[in-house]
């Protein structure tokens, strides 16, 4: 979101325009109310919270991903190599289980980016699509799904069953 500001002196016509992280990094928090400024983020660099029943998320304050703990293995969604490392220390923080699933949202590798840190032993489930675009780039930090949906897929670890959709 861009806002206009005019310095003190200055002719009504000669506006200065600075985009709301300009403004904060200058100490000028402008129009970004408290609610949506998020959770602050650690010395260590990132965020683990739980959401509810073994749901957790994981952020550096830019980008995040999730993991359920169920117990019987990680099902993770999602690997933002902004975040990087720091995730496989951040479920460690909640669990000693292995990570037994790796969910992609789709090809983009600013979400998917750091899917090579996980086990190559864990089931990488995605889209038919998002397969069919992983396969034209051939990028070893993003590695192909060993399982594909055209539609609907249900992965169902111990108790925990997560049903994923394809949307067009």
């Amino acid at each position: 979101m861009k806002r206009e500001t005019t310095e003190q002196g200055e002719d009504e016509r000669a506006r200065t325009t600075k985009t709301d992280s300009q403004a904060d990094s200058q100490g000028d928090s402008g129009s970004i109310p408290e609610i949506a400024r998020g959770p602050s983020i650690p010395a260590k660099g990132y965020l683990v919270n739980e959401i509810r029943g073994g749901l957790y998320y994981v952020t550096d304050g830019t980008f995040q991903m999730l993991f359920l703990d169920t117990n019987d293995g990680v099902i993770v969604i999602d690997a933002p190599p902004t975040i990087g490392r720091d995730i496989t220390k951040a479920i460690a923080e909640v669990t000693d289980d292995p990570i037994t699933h790796v969910i992609y949202s789709h090809s983009h590798a600013d979400h998917i980016g750091a899917a090579s840190l996980y086990p190559e032993t864990a089931e990488y489930v995605a889209n038919e699509r998002t397969a069919e675009l992983l396969s034209r780039v051939d990028d070893p930090t993003r590695p192909a799904p060993t399982t594909t949906f055209e539609k609907n897929h249900t992965v169902a670890v111990g108790e925990h069953v997560l049903t994923g959709t394809q949307r067009n």
